[in-house]
């Protein structure tokens, strides 16, 4: 894996979900199967809600969901599995409920578990037993898999026959760990985050629970529930730590739900009523499941890998590449067990068999791996793993604040300009290219800006494959391939140069130096958490080779990149780690520097010496393996707290060199070397006792020969560990050297050396065979801007071949172009014309034309089209795609409205509290001011989306009642300069998109034309007497409309599909027009899915000619653009003051309600009676706060 090998200290438990829910089918059509990936996959929480909130157990079309999940905690799968199984057997739902979630458990419930661990330890001794009862739905991806899992079933089975004193001690150590957290005073914001929009109003009750539950150990508060729940469930007594209490400090079972419909509908809910909501809301999503395992089991397939996650992609490119299952990567980084797809589905052949795995998949969920290994890994092994389709995505997730700027810091992670990046790996964030989403994450921000100290921020972001974002790419370029890409090599070498600065930035001590002063306690800590080492570039530099190398000159690409790493003097270890660099490289035939060539070693070296005496010729690269004495482990095992989480490395030292190498293989065991002395084979045993054994550390690594051979007197190989601000602390036992286990190159017990890596004599065969190609389209020219930061133009070549063309073009005649689509522009030369695609969205507005009339062609010169600039989506942006007949929606997300609770509109003005901030936010702080002085920077009006998302303001104020106090259902929109009225809005229901913290309006739209008018005339009367709420429209504001409702439509279907004569299909368009009178939407849904319209009576009569919508505030990205800056402005100036009193700043709640938690009050706040200038909501809220609130009160 390409990750730093990191010291395993002691690592937390994480049993249960730490953020809500989330639909992983949101952007996939309801007919489509889907092959989804879980990486990190944690608890079944995602799984669940995914069949119930896409309506997978109610709906015409019975899809297979197949999903993958992998967790390298087979705790966390053998709990998964167990509450699987429990659901299949149709056990009692509140005992499940209690099994999977509370720490401790009455008799009846332990009676349960220890039942069903016994039956599933009886069916898990192998594969073929497993799949005989339980395979039906539920499988594993390896033999060794099942092992771990039994392993833990075994341990939860025994545990009612565990000694008295141990079952005592056990419960000792839960009942203190428990009592350590509960007896913490603070706001546990990871609860708090599950109610959304309600975040702050949730602090209170969410932190109340969260102490009960720490206290108790049940989640319910109810007294039945409490008494005689004294027993430990054992499955939260084993994990990789072994049999102790090791779970997060931060564990709730209500993270995990959506806490937002309790505070809509009561103000405030007690904690037990967010308890009951969230067994509720569980309960809801299992009978979905067991619904469809028991109707439908082949269409629901989960897989379980224990394992390393980027082990298992790499596995799959292997697979993908036409290799054998049984891979040479390990399944984790302390450990030698090679992944073996021996499960049953991954045999090689053909994959027509009904439960053959997928091993490239639609979705792919990494959950917030992107925190512990990094965005960039993840980018590398997930994008050659997915499938090529326009409803293909990758959802990333971060969870800690990275920098000082967490609403940017995304961007930083990517590591390079975001648009050369998503060019260059054909994926980008669809929020990018879009400038909105329908995610809000504005209760992140108010959190983030409200706590200073506050370590969490968390983002979710969906990337989409770039090439297939086009609506009318098909159209235009057939089977829409990637781009091949041509760039001048220096320039991209410079671009790549770059690349390497930020993932190495670590390494730049000087920068590091400055920023220490101005970043806390827990930023320095995170400062230590590196994720890149060198072979992270190579896989890069592997894919970037692939995807120019046909059109770019890549030897003199890479000629030029070797040339600035070795001028470079910014990153201060950058020659210690230039020959790791080099090496990996070569390994995966990307390039090879000189002294990795066979004639280098050969015969510029001359005779082989030191180890490779006797050896017939030297390779360019060996494997040297180093046995460490477990004693030299000691002081770090005894100390590794002290350090944070130090990163191992291989340190080659000599008298004039020092070589760093942080790809490394590490596993407890013996080696053995066979064959001749001079040039040995390495056979490794793993020893299974692991950490608790006496056996040495086996760590060996690949490293450039010619260093062996040029001091093999005075080298020494070291096991060190990487100098950063927290490891020094190791220093007064480790040395500044910070060395574990130094061996002598000459002492052949400690220091191997071998032509293969021990066990795995092929793996440098299957890691260069796998291959990342896909089939490429014509080739796009790409000129950097002056500092190779980012793109600045793509051209592109339309060769004019027909004679008769030829003459028109010699003749002089005028070569036009058009933008047709985000990506897509067509050449016009009279009669005939030429459709180009480009790999990334482009600004027509800029777009030139070289026309050579003699050499007949004609080069197109086009700029790349940011979030913030014409062009790109700005001409659809809303993409409808289609494959075959199956429309996709591509950055609005699909919900099943049925399944949203409705939002009680009622109270109208404690609506206002939440609402009210919430729609504020829609808009970036870049945004607002154009709306706010929008005259001076627009005559003509606003630009369009931005018209469009102010209308959608109103609409939501409206319909809930929250401007004007009357609630208005109806609405027209207008464009008075072609004819006024086009569209009638009928908003029947507001619901709360929960998993998009954000509210949804469920209503129905009547584009008007001509032939429809006399049926819509005879209402209008009772309509205008019911109240109309005219919303006027300029045209290009009109023509967004008409773009963004055929998205809206197809978003919300569940109940029909569309017809073979679909106008969409048959003409090649949507929307179908834009113009003013005629209909923008295909009548396939038309008069379906009504039965809510129906039931207003003055409705009925139009439900034929309706078509129902789901319309969604659209929010600015915030890692794109600033978002409510006035709340960081506020909040620092709180927390300035509170610093000059001596107190502690008050939380900002949003709006201006409750200083603790945000809430309206009922009927009104209340002032404290003392200071007159803090607001509470109520007597409890004051007393809550009052320890916070006194040092600052006169």
């Amino acid at each position: 894996m390409a990750h730093p090998l990191i010291w395993p200290k002691k690592k937390f438990f994480y049993p249960i979900g730490n953020t809500p829910a989330c639909c992983l089918t949101q952007d996939v059509p309801p007919e489509q199967p889907a092959n989804i990936l879980l990486l990190g996959c944690g608890d079944p929480r995602n799984i669940l809600y995914t069949i119930y909130a896409s309506g997978t157990d109610a709906t015409i079309w019975p899809r297979t969901l197949d999903f993958t999940c992998c967790d390298n905690e087979p705790a966390v799968l053998a709990r998964n599995a167990l509450l699987y199984t429990l659901l299949a057997d149709d056990l009692p739902m509140d005992q499940v409920w209690s099994i999977f979630y509370d720490f401790m458990l009455k008799q009846a419930s332990i009676n349960i578990l220890v039942a069903q661990c016994r039956k599933l330890v009886k069916f898990s001794v192998d594969v073929e037993t497993w799949n005989a009862r339980y395979g039906f739905f539920l499988r594993v991806c390896t033999a060794h898999s099942l092992e771990r899992l039994r392993c833990h079933w075994s341990l939860y089975a025994e545990s009612c026959d565990m000694a008295p004193a141990k079952q005592d001690s056990l419960r000792a150590r839960f009942l203190r760990g428990m009592k350590a957290v509960a007896q913490k005073d603070q706001h546990v914001l990871s609860v708090a985050r599950s109610a959304g929009v309600y975040v702050h109003a949730a602090m209170l009750p969410t932190s109340t629970h969260f102490r009960h539950l720490w206290t108790t150990g049940v989640h319910s508060m109810a007294r039945k529930d409490i008494n005689g729940a004294v027993l430990v469930n054992p499955t939260f007594a084993y994990s990789a730590s072994g049999e102790t209490f090791n779970v997060h400090y931060g564990t709730s079972g209500l993270a995990g739900f959506h806490l937002a419909s309790a505070f809509a509908s009561k103000n405030p809910p007690s904690p037990q009523d967010l308890a009951e909501l969230a067994k509720f809301q569980f309960q809801d999503w299992c009978k979905a499941f067991k619904s469809i395992v028991q109707s439908h089991p082949s269409k629901i397939v989960i897989r379980l890998f224990v394992g390393d996650a980027l082990n298992l992609c790499r596995a799959f490119h292997g697979c993908l590449s036409g290799q054998s299952p049984s891979t040479p990567l390990c399944t984790g980084p302390w450990s030698a067990m090679k992944i073996d797809l021996d499960g049953g589905d991954y045999c090689p052949g053909p994959r027509d068999c009904a439960q053959y795995a997928p091993i490239a998949f639609d979705v792919v969920d990494t959950s917030n791996l992107m925190d512990h290994l990094g965005l960039f890994n993840l980018l590398m092994v997930v994008q050659p793993i997915l499938s090529r389709g326009p409803w293909t995505t990758l959802y990333t997730e971060s969870m800690l604040a990275n920098g000082s700027e967490a609403l940017s810091a995304f961007k930083d992670e990517v590591a390079g300009d975001l648009t050369t990046m998503s060019v260059l790996i054909d994926l980008t964030p669809s929020s990018f290219v879009s400038g909105f989403t329908t995610t809000s994450n504005r209760h992140e921000i108010t959190l983030h800006h409200s706590f200073r100290h506050n370590a969490q921020f968390h983002e979710r972001i969906a990337w989409k494959i770039t090439s297939l974002s086009d609506s009318r790419a098909s159209e235009l370029n057939k089977g829409n391939p990637p781009s091949c890409l041509a760039f001048v090599p220096q320039q991209l070498a410079q671009f790549l140069f770059g690349v390497y600065l930020k993932l190495f930035g670590d390494e730049d001590h000087s920068a590091k130096m400055r920023q220490i002063s101005s970043i806390s306690f827990h930023m320095l800590l995170r400062s230590g958490n590196v994720h890149h080492i060198r072979a992270t570039f190579a896989f890069f530099l592997k894919m970037v080779k692939k995807r120019v190398e046909k059109d770019t000159n890549w030897t003199l690409v890479m000629e030029h990149l070797i040339d600035l790493i070795e001028s470079d003097k910014t990153l201060m270890m950058g020659m210690n780690n230039f020959q790791d660099l080099c090496c990996q490289l070569h390994l995966l035939n990307v390039y090879s520097v000189e002294t990795l060539t066979a004639l280098f070693i050969n015969f510029r070296l001359g005779p082989p010496r030191g180890r490779f005496v006797g050896w017939k010729n030297v390779p360019p690269a060996v494997c040297v393996t180093l046995v460490v004495p477990h004693r030299s482990l000691k002081a770090l095992e005894d100390r590794g707290d002290q350090a944070g989480t130090p990163i191992l490395q291989r340190e080659v030292r000599g008298v004039t060199s020092h070589a760093v190498f942080s790809s490394l293989s590490v596993a407890f065991g013996t080696i053995t070397a066979t064959t001749s002395e001079a040039e040995p084979s390495l056979i490794f045993e793993e020893d299974s006792a692991g950490w608790s054994g006496t056996t040495p550390l086996i760590v060996s690594f690949w490293m450039p020969s010619w260093i062996l051979s040029v001091e093999p007197e005075s080298t020494d190989i070291a096991l060190a560990l990487r100098a950063s601000p927290t490891s020094v602390a190791l220093t007064n036992v480790l040395g500044m050297e910070l060395i574990l286990f130094r061996g002598d190159l000459r002492d052949k017990t400690a220091v191997h050396v071998s032509r293969t890596r021990p066990n795995v004599p092929d793996e440098l065969e299957r890691v260069r065979a796998v291959s990342h190609e896909v089939s490429q389209g014509d080739a796009v020219s790409i000129t950097m801007d002056p500092t190779c930061r980012t793109v600045a133009t793509f051209s592109s070549r339309v060769d004019v071949v027909e004679a008769k063309e030829r003459s028109v073009l010699e003749s002089g005649a005028a070569v036009t172009s058009e933008q047709v689509s985000p990506c897509g522009v067509k050449i016009f030369i009279q009669a005939y014309n030429h459709a180009v695609v480009f790999p990334f969205p482009v600004d027509g507005s800029r777009l030139k034309l070289r026309v050579a009339r003699k050499s007949h062609f004609v080069e197109i010169v086009v700029p790349a089209s940011g979030p913030f600039s014409p062009g790109g989506f700005n001409i659809d942006p809303f993409p409808l795609l289609f494959r075959g007949k199956i429309p996709t929606t591509w950055n609005l997300h699909r919900l099943r409205l049925d399944r949203l609770p409705v939002l009680d509109v009622s109270k109208s003005a404690r609506l206002s509290d939440t609402l009210k901030p919430h729609l504020a936010l829609m808009l970036s702080d870049r945004e607002r001011a154009i709306v706010d002085d929008q005259n001076k920077v627009n005559p003509n009006g606003l630009p369009a989306l931005l018209e469009l998302r102010r209308s959608l303001q109103v609409m939501f104020a409206e319909s809930t009642g929250v401007t004007r106090g009357r609630r208005r259902n109806v609405f027209g929109l207008d464009e008075p300069t072609q004819g006024g009225g086009y569209t009638l809005i009928f908003v029947t229901d507001v619901r709360m998109d929960l998993a998009a913290h954000t509210f949804v309006l469920d209503a129905y739209i009547l584009p008007l034309t001509e032939a429809r008018m006399p049926s819509v005339g005879q209402l209008m009367p009772q309509l205008i007497k019911d109240g109309i709420s005219q919303i006027t429209t300029k045209e290009h504001e009109m023509h967004a409309w008409k773009r963004l409702l055929p998205a809206c439509v197809e978003r919300c279907r569940r109940t029909w599909v569309h017809k073979p004569d679909c106008a969409y299909l048959v003409t090649g368009k949507v929307p179908l027009s834009l113009k003013h009178g005629e209909n923008p939407l295909c009548e396939c849904g038309e008069g379906e899915d009504t039965a809510s319209f129906r039931s207003v009576r003055t409705w009925a009569p139009l439900a034929p000619l309706v078509t129902r919508v789901a319309l969604s505030p659209l929010f600015s990205a915030s890692y794109l653009e600033p978002v409510a800056a006035e709340l960081k402005n506020l909040a620092e100036e709180a927390h300035a003051l509170a610093e000059r009193s001596g107190g502690v700043a008050v939380p900002l709640a949003e709006g201006r309600g409750c200083a603790l938690c945000g809430g309206g009050g009922d009927p009104r706040l209340l002032s404290c009676s003392r200071c007159k200038k803090v607001k509470y909501c109520s007597g409890a809220c004051q007393r809550a706060d009052w320890k916070r609130h006194k040092s600052s009160c006169h």
